[in-house]
């Protein structure tokens, strides 16, 4: 018994001692076109927090992190039809809003909930 639970102690130490070569959490993907993100609600751990932000519309969108209070968190400016974007944001947590300013685009629905746990 006490050996048992000397090796899983060995064990956590192990994988606890690895977790930063083991990289982080993977990235949030998301997907804009018009007018909507996909998916519409997405979660996260807080902390740093990566968004692969794909523009399958065909038109400019942009990516803005809110909190609650419509505090602009992190902000990218345009991504063209057919582009990727890498974004990093480090969040508590809560709730916040993820909206696309582009004149017209949030009032069209350019909303999702992100929920950082």
């Amino acid at each position: 018994m006490v050996r048992s639970l000397l090796v899983a102690v060995a064990l956590l130490a192990v994988v606890w001692a690895a977790a930063p070569l083991l990289g982080g959490p993977a990235p949030v993907a998301i997907t804009a076109t018009e007018f909507k993100w996909t998916p519409k609600d997405v979660s996260a751990a807080a902390g740093e927090i990566t968004f692969n932000v794909v523009n399958k519309g065909t038109v400019e969108h942009n990516f803005v992190v809110e909190d609650p209070k419509g505090k602009v968190l992190k902000e990218v400016d345009a991504i063209l039809p057919g582009k990727t974007m890498t974004v990093k944001v480090t969040l508590k947590a809560g709730k916040y809003a993820i909206v696309c300013t582009v004149p017209g685009h949030r009032e069209a629905g350019m909303v999702a909930t992100l929920t950082v746990r």
